[in-house]
């Protein structure tokens, strides 16, 4: 039998307990709906099947004439990268296979969908940020002081794909290759179905050539909106002489995707956002 004190502590206790049970469930129930949650929880370990790691590679060259259609491709590859995109940047020249990185890698933070709302917002301003950073590095490129001569061969040799990631081979240039055995410069060889095979043999002749181009993805090229002259070294020539080179340097069947145009990102019909 309880007494009459140990009945009113109880009452006293409960009293107490009960207003602070209610506003420990509603402060954590607005916490998680606000994103006011005073620890973080764990972030997401794995990046979404989406992610992609961007090589680009810009041509400053002379040769490249009429590029205004470059700078809105830019932007709207930039807007297309999202969580845990990663993107290195490379100037082609005369000599692409040694030529440093242009500037550090950027790379996108992940967005984890179970995070805070708080949390989402900050990572979202935070990818926002980059997609500036990435056109704006691409336009700071393009008004590099261009070397005489384009090897765009040389781009091959500097591929490093990741396995987490999905590889995308990013280029702007009019790839009209003159950096070594071939010259692809309006006035010089021309290329036709008959002669490709040779021109590739020659490009890459007593080149030294690592290439890993058969572990990307996709190779998406911009080139000038107005680019050789048809029947020399139009769009469609220059493609099927870099289709052909692509394959000649990946395995059997490995060879990526070439998407080689104008317009390659604005339309969006052939790059995947994320």
């Amino acid at each position: 039998m309880t007494s009459p004190h140990t009945e009113q502590t109880k009452f006293r206790l409960a009293t107490f307990c009960l207003p602070l049970v209610f506003l420990s469930v509603a402060y954590l129930m607005a916490a998680q709906i606000f994103g006011l949650w005073p620890l973080r929880l764990p972030a997401a370990t794995v990046c979404p099947a989406t992610a992609t790691n961007n090589q680009i590679f810009v041509d400053p060259t002379g040769s490249n004439q009429h590029t205004e259609n470059w700078q809105p491709e830019a932007h709207s590859f930039a807007q297309a990268l999202g969580s845990c995109a990663r993107a290195t940047f490379w100037t082609i020249d005369d000599n692409s296979s040694s030529a440093a990185a242009y500037g550090k890698p950027l790379v996108f933070p992940m967005v984890d969908p179970s995070a805070p709302g708080a949390i989402r917002i900050t990572v979202e301003k935070q990818i926002e940020a980059l997609r500036a950073e990435v056109e704006q590095r691409i336009a700071k490129m393009m008004l590099q002081k261009g070397a005489a001569r384009s090897d765009v061969i040389g781009i091959f040799n500097k591929l490093l794909p990741e396995v987490d990631r999905r590889n995308v081979l990013v280029v702007f240039s009019d790839g009209k290759e003159s950096g070594g055995g071939v010259d692809l410069e309006d006035g010089h060889s021309c290329i036709d179905p008959g002669n490709v095979s040779g021109l590739v043999d020659l490009a890459l002749r007593n080149r030294h050539m690592e290439s890993t181009v058969d572990r990307f993805d996709a190779i998406k090229w911009v080139i000038p909106a107005s680019s050789g002259n048809l029947g020399c070294n139009s769009r469609d020539e220059l493609r099927l002489f870099w289709g052909a080179v692509v394959a000649r340097l990946s395995r059997p069947g490995r060879a990526p995707a070439l998407l080689f145009d104008t317009n390659v990102f604005s339309l969006g019909a052939e790059y995947e956002p994320h």
